[in-house]
């Protein structure tokens, strides 16, 4: 999909719990419905974001495929051990602990296997 570009401002940033940081442009001019549309099929696609003052160089656009995992590999391990956990205890008794227990058992398989 072709890149766009936009003149704006970044209106403001904010932390999020995941320590990734929510940000916020606002176009300096009416865009034309042409435009808006583009973003709209932009939407929750992941990207480069690039902003200077100043015009940009082509070196200093990315050329790595940037990845689209909304988790880190940890909260998929979590997430999957809990799946595991409801399928195979559909009482729900003490999920978290249970996950703990599994994750902490898959830490130690690794530690044993490195090197002293």
């Amino acid at each position: 999909m072709k890149a766009f570009s936009l003149p704006v401002t970044l209106d403001g940033a904010a932390r999020k719990k995941d320590d990734s940081v929510s940000l916020r442009f606002v176009t300096t001019f009416e865009i034309t419905t042409e435009d808006y549309m583009e973003i709209d099929r932009k939407r929750n696609q992941t990207g480069w974001l690039v902003f200077s003052p100043n015009p940009i160089e082509d070196t200093e656009i990315p050329k790595e495929v940037v990845t689209s995992d909304k988790k880190s590999k940890s909260q998929r391990l979590r997430a999957s051990l809990y799946v595991l956990y409801k399928q195979n205890h559909p009482d729900g008794l003490d999920a978290d602990a249970w996950v703990d227990r599994a994750m902490e058992k898959i830490i130690q398989d690794v530690q044993e296997k490195l090197d002293d």
